[in-house]
């Protein structure tokens, strides 16, 4: 019998090769800054003239009245990240949403401290921020009959310190504008008069980027085929898909070597 020797210390697996990767030059938006802000608009507004004859004929009833406030989501500007949709109102909406403003050409160089403690200096950019909001009045004795409607534009000015220069875009999107309103007699005695205490935020973002061409280690992508699933298959018509589906580089000159 031959002697059987025992292997001893750590047996070494052989590495999976890769597959190949190759410089691959993309064009992207990088983003330089990107802020998550919030606004908050409270005040006292007083209903227009058309809504006071019906106010206060349902007022000398002894009705109670209360308020409601909308918004329009559907004309946000685009949303990123995706929101969920807020359900929509019974009432009609016809308030033209929400928008940002802004003037590069007004900018300002401000001094700032940073996260680690740093001066950093920024760009302090001026921004306007519209909302309008649909405001309805309702009568609860009347089955809660909406008696008066109207639109209210609330508007905030902010200046923004960014990561900005020349060459950089700026995307403002609004996220959401929560609102919420009630029926108020404002003032007192013989001056008490109806009105609406109006309460809006606006939850926004603002980003700066621009488009750069970087490169990167990659391969091309191929698309996956079909999984098993409980529906009736479709009959495959289609070819199959080709082998020189991306053109070919000439790497010798470009992305090259470096």
């Amino acid at each position: 019998m031959k002697d059987i020797k025992v292997i001893q210390g750590a047996q070494v697996l052989p590495t999976p090769t890769p597959e190949a990767l190759q410089p691959e030059c993309i064009r992207v938006q990088k983003v330089y800054d990107w802020v998550y802000l919030t606004n908050r608009y409270q005040n006292k507004i007083q209903l227009s003239e058309a809504c006071r004859p019906i106010i206060e004929e349902r007022l000398a009833l002894g009705h109670r009245l209360t308020a409601r406030c909308s918004t329009n989501p559907d004309n946000f500007l685009p949303v990123f990240p995706l929101l969920p949709k807020p359900q929509p109102t019974p009432t009609p909406i016809v308030c033209p949403g929400a928008r940002c403003d802004f003037d590069v050409d007004a900018a300002t160089v401000v001094r700032c401290t940073a996260p680690d403690g740093s001066i950093v200096t920024l760009n302090a950019i001026p921004f306007l921020f519209t909302v309008c909001v649909r405001v309805d009045l309702i009568d609860e004795n009347a089955g809660n009959e909406v008696i008066c409607s109207e639109n209210v534009f609330v508007q905030f000015d902010e200046e923004v310190a960014l990561c900005w220069q020349r060459g950089l875009n700026i995307q403002c999107r609004i996220l959401d504008v929560l609102c919420n309103a009630s029926f108020r007699q404002l003032g007192a005695g013989a001056f008490m008069e109806p009105g609406i205490f109006l309460t809006v935020n606006v939850c926004k973002e603002i980003q700066v980027e621009a488009e750069v061409k970087l490169e990167v280690l990659a391969r091309f992508c191929q698309p996956r085929g079909p999984v098993d699933c409980d529906v009736n298959p479709i009959e495959d018509v289609c070819p199959a898909l080709p082998s020189n589906l991306f053109p070919a580089q000439c790497p010798a000159i470009f992305p090259g070597t470096r």
